[in-house]
């Protein structure tokens, strides 16, 4: 998935255990980004590559209170993945 670019690769972990959370956290952004439809994986796509949101709302002819709606859904997938600390 996409938004699993985000979460570095980093093979000198001190320890096992930060190996284990690395790990963890890609299993769950993996669980969450599937329960994207096709719209809010692009939405982040394009956040993640920097556009902001009038750009996004113009390349998806999509309203931008639209747009704000699908980041809220896509906020509640990853809260409810146990994901909060990493959209704040």
């Amino acid at each position: 998935s996409m938004l699993l670019d985000i979460i570095p690769e980093n093979p000198n972990f001190p320890t096992a255990m930060d190996a284990t959370v690395d790990t963890c956290l890609k299993r769950d952004m993996e669980k969450a980004t599937s329960k994207l439809n096709s719209q809010q994986s692009k939405i982040c796509s394009y956040l993640k590559e920097g556009y902001n949101i009038t750009e996004i709302s113009r390349l998806l002819k999509t309203p931008r209170s639209t747009l704000y709606d699908e980041i809220q859904r896509i906020r509640r997938v990853f809260y409810d993945h146990g994901l909060r600390k990493y959209l704040e």
